[in-house]
């Protein structure tokens, strides 16, 4: 057969040097029908799958990815990245802040209040402009957490990386459904966040199910408290570094 591709001999569905498909239709709707599910969708594959499989079964999605049945799956880092760009567009576009706004504002109007000089705000302005490095930031600890308390369950830290990454981007899908939300103060603010956690129970009793109930909910619970030590280092350094700069530039 005669790749109508690359002019390439060969035999079976797919051309050995290009990769062509041996079965090449006429274009008609069915091609174009085709066409919007597999290349603009994904439904068979790519980013929507990949949202689909890890809703509806994560557990079983992860072993496989680390198994080594990846073809399917869209790639850990550009799923968190598709997906944040998917929450921050759909907060701009509604006009609302994000969670992330929130916080850094609070932190901004704290740190107004409470130090009697002005303060340098650059690396706080930095943040708000470039929240997925926000988002990012976030995996490598609850990863470096999960990875302390479930050491003995044979991942290692780069495979809890992996998992936080693709736990992150479903929440921030998860976020995104919410964020028509106008009213910071109303309670149902605190909905998406609930989720979010719910989310990332629902992943780890999956991933996990050879424990039982108790020790990974303990394990989990251990990995939370970790997370938000680290996280609360972490924001004391940012806060020195603001401190510092502001000198520096005073």
């Amino acid at each position: 057969m005669t790749c109508k591709n690359c002019g390439n001999e060969f035999k079976g569905d797919y051309c050995n040097q290009c990769g062509q498909s041996s079965k090449v239709q006429r274009i008609n709707w069915n091609y174009l029908k085709n066409s919007i599910a597999d290349n603009v969708f994904q439904i068979n594959h790519g980013f929507l799958y990949t949202v689909k499989v890890l809703l509806l079964n994560p557990g079983k999605t992860l072993k496989d990815f680390f198994y080594g049945k990846r073809t399917k799956f869209y790639k850990p880092f550009a799923f968190l990245l598709i997906s944040s760009t998917i929450f921050l567009l759909s907060t701009k576009l509604i006009g609302n802040d994000t969670f992330v706004d929130d916080f850094l504002s609070g932190v901004r109007n704290g740190a107004s209040d409470n130090l009697n000089q002005t303060v340098n705000f650059e690396i706080l302005d930095f943040l708000s402009n470039n929240q997925t490095y926000v988002f990012l930031s976030f995996v490598p600890l609850f990863a470096l957490a999960s990875f302390i308390t479930f050491r003995k369950n044979d991942y290692n830290f780069s495979e809890h990386l992996i998992i936080n990454l693709y736990i992150t981007g479903e929440q921030l899908l998860i976020y995104t459904l919410f964020s028509f939300i106008q009213d910071r103060n109303s309670i149902i603010t605190v909905v998406p966040l609930l989720l979010g956690f719910l989310y990332n129970w629902y992943v780890y009793n999956r991933l996990f199910s050879e424990l039982s109930w108790t020790n990974k909910n303990l394990k989990l619970l251990v990995s939370y408290v970790i997370y938000l030590t680290l996280l609360v280092i972490t924001l004391m350094l940012l806060l020195i570094l603001i401190l510092i700069t502001t000198k520096i530039l005073k």
